[in-house]
Parts: structure tokens; C-alpha cells; sequence
């Protein structure tokens, strides 16, 4: 579906669209036959809910968010994975691990301010040492100076 939706452009007709939706709750029906929900009677009688597999919770909450699972199909703004997200904030929580936490709010903010700057140089094929001393030189880059 990513391939199919990168070739068109970040964007499926509504027709081509419509023809993933179906191979994708196909591919759901399948899932339900290889994990089926919990059947109450196999159970002793405990109060409260059945416990279901990790597989079935995955299955059941792909059912069910279809919508937003495959919105990436026909919304250019959708990208197909949230690695890029992931990714920015991943410093931030290696920064608490090895140093337990921040020392101030203030120490926060500034380390994702500085993240955040190198993160966007980054995406704009700026290199982070070129970044830091276009800054320390009192300047900024070229694709923030065009945005002024």
C-alpha cells in the first residue's frame, strides 16, 4: 500500500483506494480465523472481562481504527509511518535515562529547543556542526533566513 501510494504521488484515487480497504479487511477476516475471540465458556466463571491474546487486541484495534490506519492512502499530509516523530523525540527520552531526569524545567526546555533546531538543520540537509556555528556566528541558516 506504501509502495502503491509513494508511485501515485502520496496520494490513491478513491477507486485504488477502495481496492486496498478491501484487501485489507480480507486480510482481517483471515486474522479472525487464525485468532478467534475467547469463547466465555472455555472459562471458569471469574468476574470481570475475558483476557484476549496481544494478537487479538492488535486485530481487534486494526478493525476498528481502519479509518486512521488507512489514512495515509488518500491524505498526502499522512505519512505511512510515525518513525520520523519516534525519532524526535527519542533523544529527549535517552537524556532522562542516562541522567535520571532534568534538573529544571528550564533545563528541559532548553535542551528541546536545541534538539529541535539541529532536528530541523537535519531535514533540511544541514549538517549539525554547520548548524551550531551558523548560530554561533550569529546568524541563521539559509532556509530560516528565506522564511523571515
Amino acid at each position: 500500500m506504501n509502495d502503491a501510494t509513494l508511485r501515485a504521488g502520496g496520494c490513491l484515487s478513491e477507486k485504488a483506494a477502495h481496492r486496498f480497504r478491501s484487501r485489507y479487511r480480507n486480510v482481517l477476516t483471515r486474522g479472525d480465523k487464525e485468532c478467534p475471540p475467547p469463547n466465555p465458556k472455555d472459562r471458569p466463571r471469574k468476574p470481570g472481562r475475558i483476557a484476549k491474546t496481544k494478537s487479538r487486541n492488535l486485530l481487534e484495534r486494526l478493525r476498528e481504527f481502519e479509518i486512521e490506519t488507512l489514512r495515509f492512502l488518500t491524505d498526502p499530509l499522512v505519512p505511512f509511518t510515525n518513525n520520523q516523530s519516534e525519532n524526535d523525540i527519542r533523544m529527549t527520552k535517552v537524556q532522562q535515562k542516562i541522567s535520571g531526569c532534568f534538573r529544571s524545567f528550564e533545563g528541559a526546555q532548553i535542551f528541546c529547543r536545541v534538539r529541535s533546531y539541529l532536528s530541523t538543520c537535519r531535514k533540511h540537509d544541514l549538517p549539525p556542526t554547520e548548524a551550531l556555528q551558523t548560530l554561533f556566528l550569529g546568524r541563521l541558516p539559509d532556509f530560516i533566513a528565506e522564511l523571515k
